[in-house]
């Protein structure tokens, strides 16, 4: 019997769900699967964010074009950004792919590392003076730590992004996918029937 696409789609979001819950690959290739699972079903809009998701979203010197700005929305890329000198709130929205947003992690997952404070030994020959260490790489800490922590919230939001839609074409399909077989086993019958094969 061949399997009908809810049954196959059923399968991929099964899998998919697993993928995504246990960390068995990194999110990039779970965004591959997404894209199987949008082209079973049909959802040709989802299947274009989820390519998005793993090329990055279309930008031109202008700005993001509005088919791509409307694609940041619907996968909650779109953020308030308050310009620091005027006080004044936009609408932004972070563009790139999963897979450089997991590459950049882990670079600064390194550079922090790397970033740490060698033992200085300090002293003075004058017994009244103070000697104040060194401040060290504190300032590059800092910023690294900001912009991994950015990052880690900005592949969280995509995981979860990809998790919803998983989820609910799951549940759905757990309702459709079984009808789907029966009838399709019950057309098989009847037409081995009508083509005089029998019943059995």
């Amino acid at each position: 019997m061949t399997q009908t696409l809810a049954v196959q789609a059923l399968a991929v979001a099964e899998e998919l769900l697993a993928d995504l819950e246990l960390s068995r690959m990194p999110l990039a290739n779970c965004f591959m699967k997404g894209c199987r699972l949008a082209r079973l079903l049909g959802d040709s809009e989802m299947l274009q964010i989820f390519q998005w998701e793993l090329e990055g979203y279309p930008t031109s010197p202008k700005g993001i074009p509005p088919n791509s700005w409307k694609g940041c929305e619907r996968a909650n890329r779109v953020f308030e950004h308050e310009d620091a000198s005027t006080k004044e709130i936009t609408r932004r929205a972070y563009t790139d792919s999963v897979e450089r947003l997991e590459a950049s992690l882990e670079l600064q997952k390194t550079r922090l590392a790397a970033a740490h404070d060698q033992p200085v030994s300090i002293s003075s020959a004058n017994p009244n003076q103070y000697v104040h260490g060194p401040i060290g790489n504190f300032n590059e800490r800092n910023s690294v730590t900001n912009s991994a922590t950015t990052t880690a919230e900005r592949l969280a939001a995509r995981r979860a992004f990809l998790y919803a839609y998983v989820l609910e074409r799951n549940l759905e399909l757990r309702v459709s996918a079984p009808a789907e077989s029966l009838f399709s086993d019950r057309r098989a019958a009847v037409d081995r029937v009508f083509r005089g094969g029998g019943a059995g």
